[in-house]
């Protein structure tokens, strides 16, 4: 019985200090919102059968102090038409987490950016009422530049994105502009 009690209290102990360590880190970090879209280019077989589309995006970019990258998460939605009918319409639906590397130097307004990620794509092909779906692994890399504007920053980037596909790959650049809220 004891045993057990002292266990449940250092395990009790151990989980106020971490939480302790995660508030005080969370209480430094500075968060920006954003919002965004443009066009995507579509690249390879992808390209082949599809003209370029366009996309929204969403993201959050977590500035964490004393690291020198930054957390990314970000998701977009997105449609092309196919080169030839106009009848056949792919939507892309994509989630990622990844690091953005802030580079230049600091207190720069202009300050380009690294970008990489992995998350899932879901691909949705249609003619008409027929559909078919599915969600594949993705990778993505890009990069980009922010216009400080004090609490907001404008920004446009390129990625290249890869969701993996059986028997090949369905590839694509979303080009993006957009704001960005909070931070400093």
């Amino acid at each position: 019985m004891l045993k057990s009690t002292f266990g449940r209290t250092l395990a009790a102990l151990v989980m106020l200090l971490a939480l302790a360590g995660t508030t005080s880190l969370m209480a430094q970090t500075r968060a920006k919102i954003g919002v965004g879209g443009g066009g995507t280019l579509a690249l390879g077989d992808f390209g082949d059968a599809f003209k370029t589309g366009w996309h929204g995006q969403v993201m959050a970019v977590f500035d964490l102090p004393a690291f020198p990258v930054d957390i990314r998460v970000d998701g977009q939605y997105g449609e092309h038409k196919d080169d030839i009918t106009g009848d056949v319409k792919t939507k892309l639906i994509t989630g990622m987490v990844g690091a953005q590397v802030p580079l230049g130097p600091p207190g720069s307004p202009a300050k380009p950016y690294l970008t990489a990620g992995v998350g899932v794509t879901n691909i949705d092909v249609s003619v008409g009422s027929v559909s078919a779906s599915t969600t594949e692994f993705a990778i993505g890399g890009g990069g980009g530049v922010t216009f400080s504007l004090g609490s907001v920053s404008l920004f446009i980037e390129a990625r290249f994105m890869n969701a993996f596909t059986d028997g090949g790959s369905t590839t694509f650049i979303p080009i993006t502009g957009g704001i960005l809220f909070g931070g400093k």
